[in-house]
């Protein structure tokens, strides 16, 4: 009886049992035997902002889809099967196809195959992935530039981190096929915008498509969530950039506009290039000609006579002249049997200091570097931010070229036609108007406007500014000072006064620029380079200027290259620059 009583129970027990396993979890394992495997998958963090200073978007990102093949966990014979019933959707031939996926790059186990598929094709991708094991639509995060060329070398892009900067042991972390900022604000924002990647456990059907209704923490106990990149603001005026690039056109040069703290407010040049648009044949032709599409920063011309503030300030300093006293100018001066011209033919007659900054007197210019010597022009050249890189917070900038008698030793000992490296006394003459070897950079240019009008208290130019986590402040790049220098107050009265003079009376060769109601003090340059030497071409135009005079706030340098005077084709359009930026001045 007892063991009757037993045996039901058991019965009973195991009947329960099998009930529950059939009805009640059956769906459960069914589902289950349904999944082919787990792997682990990287989850990149979205890269973040970039904007100008007041807020506007440079640099966003926006979704894209790609399909891809999955050759880490699918045999060849699987995937080709698929590639065979993906055929008709695309139009191509089942070979094609296969060629395709063979010639793309292989990055942890996955391939793309069509980037950026159309919304049509998605969807009938997502309608046939069940048929289709080992391929997939990926939505992936694509780099957006939404104003195009405007500012596009100040921006700059990202690229892929090649096998090369891996095997030299880039940071750990970068895998291959992360994206890096290779130029402009990407590159020098690249420890705030590129966040941290998370990993995640998934489970896959036995179809390739990924399950994503079931991910609890006992299935993913070691998953990291990504954290998405900071927000990095720059003192780029998106408004202003746009405006200095319209007034550029198509002419190869470029505009730098600086504020009182060294802020970089605009950064143009020409040529131009669109970084929603790069190719890798394209990224090549802009790395090989970097001082052409970087020239503001990269690209190196004689000064001329912009340079002579430097002539004057040195020969104040060191007690070689003074203010009042005169030179006179017939058009040239003669040393043994070379002449050294005037840009007046018929000279100037006699000049003072004023009226040498005014006129642009070469002859002054080349009297008072004369007496300075090459060794004092090094050196208050280097004062003034020439002849080494300013420190701009973005890659990619050039030092120049400041002459020196070790630099040309060093350069040209060998030369017989170069005097076996001696520095010769026609040379300083030259270096003394900014010419012969001298090369600076506009940039350069522009932050010895600035050191001019700060009066020698200027700053390193800064791009960088702020960095946000959302509507936190997490970083605020502080203005950089230059090196000290020697300042006499009196000895930057007076290349004010004469740089206003410049811009303002009739006889200044900026006259011609010259706004009313706008307080701007300027220097011209008209540089000479070889083509214009040997093939008649125009020179190379040059201006710098800063106002307003009596509180600089800014300051403006153009460079045209071939274009002809600095002060009727460059300060024409450092004018147009000052208007804008001043129009509160004008408006009163």
């Amino acid at each position: 009886m007892r063991l009757g009583v037993l045996v039901l129970v058991v019965v009973a027990l195991l009947g329960f049992r099998v009930w529950v396993l059939q009805l009640v979890e059956g769906e459960k394992y069914r589902y289950q035997a349904t999944l082919n495997y787990q792997k682990e998958v990287v989850v990149p963090a979205l890269r973040g902002d970039i904007l100008d200073a007041q807020g506007r978007l440079l640099a966003a990102n926006r979704s894209r889809y790609d399909l891809v093949v999955d050759t880490g966990h699918y045999n060849t014979k699987v995937l080709h099967g698929s590639l065979w019933r993906l055929a008709p959707v695309l139009e191509q031939s089942p070979r094609e196809l296969i060629s395709a996926l063979e010639r793309a790059p292989k990055v942890l186990g996955e391939a793309v195959l069509i980037a950026n598929v159309s919304d049509d094709l998605r969807i009938k991708l997502l309608e046939l992935q069940s048929e289709l094991p080992g391929l997939s639509v990926a939505e992936k995060a694509l780099r957006y530039y939404p104003n195009g060329v405007i500012g596009g070398h100040a921006v700059g892009y990202i690229q892929e981190v090649s096998a090369r900067e891996l095997e030299r042991g880039l940071s750990s972390e970068y895998a291959a096929g992360d994206m890096i900022g290779r130029t402009g604000l990407e590159a020098a924002g690249e420890p705030w915008l590129r966040g941290k990647k998370g990993r995640k456990t998934v489970r896959v059907f036995a179809s390739g498509v990924e399950d994503t209704r079931f991910y609890s923490d006992e299935i993913r106990p070691d998953d990291e969530k990504e954290v998405p990149g900071l927000t990095l603001q720059s003192h780029l005026d998106l408004d202003l950039q746009a405006h200095c690039e319209a007034i550029l056109g198509a002419s190869i040069g470029s505009i730098v506009v600086l504020g009182a703290s060294g802020e970089v407010l605009a950064l143009a040049s020409y040529p131009r290039f669109d970084p929603n648009n790069l190719t890798d044949s394209r990224r090549r032709t802009i790395r090989e000609n970097r001082n052409e599409f970087f020239g503001a920063i990269a690209g190196t011309w004689e000064p001329g006579s912009v340079y002579k503030m430097v002539v004057a300030y040195g020969g104040l300093l060191e007690g070689k002249i003074n203010p009042r006293e005169t030179v006179f100018c017939s058009g040239s001066i003669m040393r043994g049997k070379f002449k050294y011209t005037c840009m007046s033919k018929w000279g100037h007659g006699s000049v003072d200091m004023l009226t040498a900054i005014q006129k642009s007197c070469n002859v002054y210019f080349y009297t008072v570097g004369e007496r300075l010597g090459v060794d004092n022009l090094e050196k208050y050249s280097r004062m003034f931010s020439f002849g080494a890189p300013t420190g701009l917070d973005i890659p990619g900038e050039t030092g120049g070229f400041i002459p020196s008698r070790a630099m040309k030793k060093a350069r040209f000992g060998g030369s017989r036609y170069h005097a076996y490296g001696e520095w010769l006394p026609g040379e300083t003459l030259h270096s003394s108007i900014g010419q012969a070897l001298t090369q600076v950079t506009p940039l350069q240019v522009a932050v010895y406007g600035h050191v001019l009008a700060s009066r020698g208290q200027g700053y390193h130019p800064s791009l960088l500014w702020r960095v946000w986590d959302r509507d936190r402040l997490v970083h605020e790049f502080s203005p950089r000072p230059l090196d000290p220098m020697p300042v006499d107050e009196r000895a930057f009265a007076v290349l004010d006064e004469g740089m206003w003079r410049v811009v303002n009376l009739p006889n200044g060769t900026a006259y011609k620029a010259h706004r009313p109601g706008l307080s701007v003090c300027g220097k011209t340059g008209s540089s000479e380079h070889p083509g214009s030497k040997t093939r008649g071409e125009p020179t190379h135009a040059w201006f710098v200027g800063y106002g307003p005079r009596e509180h600089p706030r800014y300051t403006v340098a153009v460079f045209l290259a071939k274009a002809g005077h600095g002060g009727e084709f460059a300060a024409p359009l450092a004018m147009e620059v000052f208007e804008r930026l001043l129009a509160d001045a004008l408006a009163s």
